[in-house]
């Protein structure tokens, strides 16, 4: 039987209160996290493909099966730090690959949050919607800190999503506000 390929696609670390008391411990409650994050790679990937796509009205048919995701070797110690492995799919495009795209746009989006700058072009309201469904189970004392492989991270948590002084909401909401704007002008 041939070995399916994969390939590094991002790396998460769970840090803080219950992780860094139980190194390399990844608790059963937290696996929702990795759920949601799948999530928000599929809606900014559908539409970055949209935006790349003006003259289609639907998605290929299976896109949302072309993002395999899952915990690739060992959870490392030093809190819990996995990685996250994608089997690639053919897609049938001419656009470079939405997935991994979308993954990039992700990073940006919460080094945006992070330093409360403007969020990059491919991320748009309702896909920013899904990301106060991320770090729900975490306590205060706990973040998720996201990045490329073999990359430095940025951390996002319940309390302030990211954002300093808990302003997360407030940036999310003034993104939104100017879409709507810019759709309108």
């Amino acid at each position: 039987m041939a070995r399916t390929v994969r390939r590094p696609f991002r790396e998460i670390a769970f840090v803080g209160g219950r992780f860094d008391e139980a190194a390399g411990l990844l608790d059963f409650d937290v696996l929702n996290e990795l759920r949601v994050y799948r999530k928000i790679v599929v809606e900014t990937a559908k539409d970055l493909w949209r935006q790349g796509n003006l003259d289609r009205q639907n998605l290929p048919s299976g896109f949302e099966n072309g993002l395999r995701l899952g915990i690739s070797g060992e959870i490392g110690e030093g809190s819990v730090r996995v990685s996250i492995a994608r089997i690639p799919r053919a897609m049938v495009s001419d656009m470079p690959d939405p997935f991994d795209n979308a993954a990039d746009i992700i990073d940006e989006t919460l080094v945006a949050l992070h330093d409360d700058k403007s969020f990059p072009k491919g991320m748009t309201s309702p896909t920013l919607r899904e990301f106060e469904k991320w770090g729900k189970s975490l306590t205060d004392r706990e973040s998720i800190v996201l990045g490329a492989p073999g990359g430095q991270g940025v951390a996002f948590n319940a309390k302030n999503q990211g954002a300093p002084d808990g302003q997360a909401s407030q940036a999310l909401l003034r993104h939104a506000r100017s879409d709507r704007r810019g759709a309108r002008g």
